[in-house]
């Protein structure tokens, strides 16, 4: 979480990054936070108690390697 001038700052940078990488050729990459049924398919008890779960249509979780470095 940043205020609004480092977020700006922040910005700007990782739009430099993100035009160098594509003038060598690289492709962006995101590595999602939120999963789906995948999470459980991974795993068996243990992984289901790891994942924090939302109501919705369709299931999702937070990716419970994840979630730490999001917070």
């Amino acid at each position: 979480e940043l205020l609004p001038a480092p977020q700006q700052q922040l910005e700007r940078m990782m739009d430099i990054l993100r035009k160098t990488y594509a003038l060598y050729g690289f492709t962006p990459l995101d590595t999602p936070v939120i999963g789906r049924e995948v999470l459980l398919a991974k795993g068996g008890g243990e992984t289901e108690k790891q994942i924090y779960r939302f109501q919705k249509a369709t299931p999702i979780g937070l990716r419970f390697d994840l979630t730490v470095p999001l917070a």
